[in-house]
């Protein structure tokens, strides 16, 4: 008898989760996730102001319960987020007014006329490298750090390219991607050489041509170097492709570095970007978002620290400077830069808030602190309990 009621609360326990799942799912989420037909309305885009991407990390993916959320703000800072599957680091793009989304198994392009394609299970993808769009083909691309083949020998990098008439996994790097980066219709690499010398590090700068016939690398040159130095980002103009690079000689001595590739006769030339000593700014050697933290702005790139420091290289005169400190600047999450503006995604610890913070690249100026409304609400539908982390930030308007 006791065994049959144990059983029978047993089916009544799971039948009231149940329920409270999919009321949950089609009540309370409708007010903070965007359903298909609110995307695919031409105007979806007009008042939004930016876009941050967040996933669960690729180890907590492989029950297949993992999430992506695209969070969009809109101009008055409330956000409404799309739930996605998992993918880790997954990377967005833009150009004029479409946005370009990716996840696990599907991409999505939002915009006049959405569009979105679904990948078969052999060509899932777990952690993301770079997206972007391509305005000479008028297509959007996205390189995956795949995994490795069959051998130690073997690595791969897969590439999705395409755009409203069609996606498609069109080919693969066959190398583990350092770091990456695009201007404009070009994509730059960094990769490991396996034979990496005990005295220093050998990568090698490679540009990589996607087209629907599939996927070609080139290699532009080597970069050895004695003191072992880390690749951050990479940036270019008509002549020269820029190597960012962090060296951090011990606990109190580091720099931060910009290699000069010369696009034709592949001459290097090194610059010391910025100094650091003593352990407190060591410490902060890193940028806050890898990926975002040089930009090209006239004759100058700039370099913006975890500090709030900005240094700028001129392009002509060959010479670095400490610019200037971006005004009551506090780290965040994710950075973007803009025009003549870098923007900060960032979450308070002390208020629970969540903000986007605008800066004036020329003056260093806080010009506007936009507190993001909804967040809160949109983390507590993470039914799973997975970890949660933002990937990629970018300004819309």
């Amino acid at each position: 008898m006791k065994k049959k009621i144990v059983i029978i609360l047993s089916i009544i326990i799971v039948l009231a989760i149940g329920f409270f799942y999919i009321f949950v799912n089609n009540v309370f989420v409708e007010n903070v996730f965007l359903d298909a037909d609110e995307l695919k309305k031409p105007d979806f885009l007009n008042d939004k102001k930016a876009v941050i991407y967040f996933s669960s990390p690729d180890y907590e993916n492989i029950d297949g319960m993992g999430a992506s959320y695209a969070v969009f703000v809109d101009k008055n800072g409330q956000a409404t987020g799309v739930r996605m599957n998992g993918l880790d680091n997954g990377m967005m793009a833009k150009d004029g007014h479409r946005v370009f989304l990716e996840e696990e198994d599907k991409v999505r392009i939002i915009g006049d006329h959405y569009k979105e394609f679904r990948f078969p299970d052999e060509e899932a993808q777990s952690f993301g490298e770079l997206s972007g769009y391509l305005k000479k083909d008028n297509m959007f691309f996205s390189i995956y750090n795949t995994g490795q083949g069959k051998s130690e020998d073997e690595y791969y990098s897969d590439v999705r390219y395409g755009n409203e008439k069609g996606f498609h996994t069109v080919g693969t790097i066959p190398h583990f991607i350092v770091t990456s980066g695009q201007i404009d219709d070009h994509i730059y690499i960094i990769t490991d050489n396996d034979k990496n010398e005990e005295d220093g590090r050998k990568v090698e700068l490679r540009e990589v041509h996607i087209n629907k016939k599939g996927v070609k690398v080139k290699l532009i040159t080597n970069l050895k170097f004695k003191d072992n130095p880390s690749p951050i980002t990479i940036q270019a103009d008509e002549k020269y492709v820029y190597v960012i690079m962090n060296l951090q000689k011990d606990d109190h001595n580091g720099k931060t570095l910009v290699i000069r590739i010369n696009k034709k006769t592949h001459h290097q030339d090194r610059f010391t970007l910025a100094k650091y000593k003593g352990m407190a700014d060591v410490n902060y050697i890193r940028p806050l978002d890898i990926k975002k933290s040089t930009h090209m702005l006239g004759d100058e790139l700039y370099y913006v620290n975890m500090l709030g420091d900005v240094y700028t290289f001129n392009t002509k005169t060959e010479k670095s400077k400490k610019k200037l400190s971006l005004q009551g600047y506090q780290s965040g999450d994710r950075a973007a830069f803009h025009g003549k503006y870098y923007y900060v995604y960032k979450y308070n610890e002390k208020t629970h808030k969540y903000s986007i913070n605008q800066y004036d690249l020329k003056t260093g100026e806080l010009v506007k602190q936009q507190e993001i409304k909804g967040m809160k609400k949109i983390f507590s539908m993470n039914f799973f309990g997975k970890s949660i982390f933002s990937n990629d930030f970018m300004i819309l308007d």
